[in-house]
């Protein structure tokens, strides 16, 4: 498990989650913390593994809001796991219902084989995490005309097929990771953020 916490420099926690034992873990307390919607939200996946990934990745959004809220907040008025409530905003990006006196942000991401959340609790700040299995494959041109910049595309020309999926797992993965930040999501093209 990677964590990084450092509320008095960044106000950010980061957790990834990969092995077994950390899945477990969370899926255990993913029965006490998850709201009656998220439980809905993870069955309309079709794979039981990608529900559980959904279950294991907002049950450690839950517990790390918790976490910071006990750390900015103290432990008397911080809100349990079981306790937050969730929203969007118009473009989509999940929001804290609760007026707390603060705002924390927050982004999530999953795979079958990993879990990754990051909190900030600095106000206004955006993040966004994002994880990807790699590519097995180069995305398709037409694709990735519009999910790369020039520049980047440029940057692929002679790599082998094996070179040119890992690239494109990469930029991809930062990507959609700024997307998220940005809370605008897919309504900001892709290929408007140029990465090296």
């Amino acid at each position: 498990m990677a964590r990084f916490l450092d509320h008095s420099h960044s106000g950010i926690l980061l957790q990834v989650i990969t092995t077994d034992q950390e899945i477990q873990v969370a899926l255990e307390a993913s029965m006490e913390v998850l709201s009656e919607e998220e439980v809905c939200n993870a069955t309309l996946f079709r794979n039981s593994e990608d529900q559980k990934s959904y279950r294991i990745a907002h049950t450690i959004k839950r517990q790390m809001l918790s976490e910071i809220d006990r750390e900015i907040r103290g432990e008397v008025v911080a809100l349990s796991p079981a306790e937050w409530l969730f929203g969007s905003t118009i473009y989509g990006r999940p929001v804290i219902r609760q007026e707390i006196g603060r705002i924390y942000t927050f982004s999530l991401s999953h795979t079958r084989t990993a879990a990754a959340c990051v909190v900030s609790a600095k106000p206004h700040m955006g993040v966004g995490v994002d994880i990807e299995g790699m590519f097995s494959c180069p995305l398709e041109p037409l694709i990735e005309e519009h999910v790369l910049t020039e520049e980047e595309m440029e940057s692929l020309v002679g790599c082998a097929s094996g070179e040119r999926a890992r690239l494109h797992t990469k930029l991809w993965t930062l990507k959609e990771a700024w997307l998220k930040a940005t809370g605008l999501g897919l309504n900001l093209p892709m290929g408007r953020a140029g990465f090296r």
